[in-house]
């Protein structure tokens, strides 16, 4: 499925490096479509991008525990792990106001499907 969601972020890519050249405007709609087809992306993407971020973190935590000695540090380090796993499992961030989980986008999951 990553390799599907990566192919959804490349497009989405490209077709927001498409909406920047001066040259769509030539071709009648042409804007029109390439940002519908966007706007239909760009929930998924972002919600991809995210768990991506967070599965970096993850590893990152996960690489310093091994590291560290201090207990504090060890304490700190297994809560963001904690943090990074509910969010994993969970479709969420610990930030409230952060969801992974993009709105209306079930058309575009199904397609992952």
């Amino acid at each position: 499925m990553d390799e599907k969601l990566e192919g959804l972020a490349r497009r989405f890519d490209e077709l927001t490096a498409q909406m920047g050249d001066p040259g769509i405007y030539e071709i009648p709609g042409a804007f029109q479509d390439i940002a519908k087809e966007a706007a239909k992306l760009e929930p998924v993407v972002k919600a991809y991008r995210k768990l991506s971020s967070v599965r970096e973190e993850l590893a990152g935590a996960k690489e310093m525990l091994g590291e560290v000695v201090d207990p504090e540090m060890i304490a700190m380090v297994q809560s963001e792990i904690s943090d990074c796993t509910i969010a994993i499992i969970s479709g969420s961030t610990t930030s409230p106001s952060i969801s992974l989980a993009p709105a209306n986008s079930s058309r575009t999951l199904d397609n992952l499907r």
